[in-house]
């Protein structure tokens, strides 16, 4: 019998001292069962303010606002915590990859991309100078799928190599 309707049985509600009539024992708007089962907090202390993962939601905001994962900073597992996601890149904290190109969210921002635009193309720059005022190098990268894996630049006699697992990549940057 489960009289509150909460998915916890009237039963384990007496061993816990939780409310039988009440599916939210503490009254902070998360219900004992998501409480219990999902997040892992005591369903009879209000501690829906506070902030299980330390990512900079409360744990209210995460289950009932976002749908984020309140144990978890980073939901979708893809570098970067659901609160800049949300705040910050405006991407989604539940989608690896938010523009759908194949490359997660994290590592575009890491590469200075737009998680936000698929198949995108951008530069990379070294603005470094040798002493003979050369620049070191520049890249057009054309972010297209996972193909954005590794990238050497390096000065080999008097030129710079590019190499990588970049389909094309291979060759001197002048």
């Amino acid at each position: 019998k489960d009289d509150d309707h909460d998915g916890i049985p009237n039963i384990v509600e007496d061993v816990f001292d939780l409310s039988e009539e009440n599916d939210d024992t503490d009254g902070d708007g998360i219900n004992d069962y998501t409480e219990i089962y999902l997040i892992g907090s005591d369903p009879a202390v209000f501690d829906s303010d506070e902030d299980m993962d330390n990512d900079g939601l409360s744990n209210y905001d995460e289950v009932l606002v976002h749908g984020t994962n309140a144990t978890k900073a980073d939901s979708d597992l893809d570098n970067l915590t659901d609160y800049d996601e949300i705040y910050t890149y405006g991407t989604n904290p539940l989608n690896y990859d938010s523009d759908g190109d194949g490359v997660s969210d994290g590592y575009e921002i890491e590469l200075g991309a737009d998680p936000m635009v698929a198949n995108e193309s951008f530069q990379i720059s070294r603005d470094n100078k040798s002493e003979d005022d050369t620049v070191v190098a520049s890249v057009d990268i054309e972010l297209s799928g996972n193909q954005v894996q590794t990238l050497e630049i390096k000065p080999v006699n008097n030129d710079v190599l590019i190499s990588g697992d970049m389909p094309g990549c291979l060759g001197k940057a002048y």
